[in-house]
């Protein structure tokens, strides 16, 4: 993390055991989630970078990461065919997802999530479900 006002340095965020695939911020930016070619996802405190906790659960490289608009569920998208919903809260996986391809890409809205396979498809999903 780093400054652009004045260009100084912050903290490196370290933890991850293999690539970062993904680096988002949450909608209040008090969290990032990175994803990460080690099947994890990391959250990390963005006012210290402080290690928060792991999402584990993906078999393969998780290839992208995001949270919902209210920062309460992280979403990430796995080469092991997987989607996962996860309660930021206390890193419980809530849902998966399984698809027939790897996972490339997502994106979230207000109210969808589109999926990015490995075989050219794009899946939506309707993103308003209980947090309960």
């Amino acid at each position: 993390l780093w400054r652009v006002a004045d260009g100084a340095a912050g903290p490196v965020l370290r933890g991850h055991e293999g690539w970062v695939t993904a680096a988002v911020f949450s909608p209040n930016g008090a969290w990032a989630i990175t994803a990460s070619g080690d099947c994890t996802a990391r959250l990390w405190r963005v006012a210290d970078g402080a290690a928060g906790p792991v999402l584990r659960g993906h078999e393969g490289g998780v290839m992208t990461a995001a949270f919902g608009l209210d920062g309460a569920l992280a979403i990430t998208a796995s080469s092991d065919r997987t989607a996962r919903l996860w309660r930021v809260a206390d890193a419980t996986c809530v849902a998966t997802i399984p698809f027939d391809a790897a996972l490339t890409a997502m994106a979230v809205d207000r109210t969808m999530i589109a999926f990015g396979d490995a075989l050219g498809g794009v899946h939506l999903f309707d993103f308003s479900i209980s947090k309960d």
